[in-house]
């Protein structure tokens, strides 16, 4: 966030040098900020992807929740493998 800090300012004082319109700053704003949540939720699934899971797991939610098996994998890799938590979770 202090990236975004800094680059306001910069605009701002841009800005006051009339040398970038009040529009053009915000969609600058708004593209570093799409960037950065996509950049994020790259970062996430890359390590949800490295939770190892049991196949067993996976289709013990299948059956029992009815549940599509990449739900099923996704929710048991939020919770880290966990059967437990993950049925728990998803009972709530």
């Amino acid at each position: 966030m202090t990236a975004v800090l800094q680059i306001l300012k910069e605009l701002q004082i841009m800005q006051k040098k009339k040398k970038l319109n009040p529009m053009l700053i915000l969609c600058l704003l708004i593209n570093d900020v799409k960037r950065q949540e996509a950049v994020n939720k790259m970062t996430k699934e890359k390590e949800l992807a490295k939770v190892s899971i049991k196949k067993e797991d996976v289709e013990l939610i299948m059956q029992e929740l009815e549940l599509p098996k990449n739900k099923a994998e996704r929710a048991l890799r939020e919770h880290q493998g966990n059967l437990i938590e993950t049925l728990i979770t998803l009972t709530n």
